[in-house]
């Protein structure tokens, strides 16, 4: 039997998939800023947002959250 528990982080849109649905200096861009902390531009984040929307959409999702935890090392 299946439940909402059971179906919990089954579909993750992880560095696999990014690396596999966004274009590669997309890609690159971002993760180069996760080092270095450069803002990520505009533009990179739109191709981002839509990359995650279409994949969703394509899993079936109806409706969105973003819920994001900021990783500063420190308390904001």
């Amino acid at each position: 039997q299946s439940d909402e528990l059971t179906q919990m982080s089954t579909c993750i849109f992880d560095d696999n998939t990014m690396k596999a649905r966004l274009p590669s200096g997309v890609y690159a861009r971002f993760k180069a800023a996760l080092v270095t902390g450069a803002p990520t531009s505009e533009d990179d984040q739109k191709v981002i947002a839509e990359t995650i929307f279409k994949w969703a959409r394509e899993l079936g999702a109806v409706s969105f959250a973003h819920w994001f935890f900021p990783m500063r090392g420190g308390s904001g």
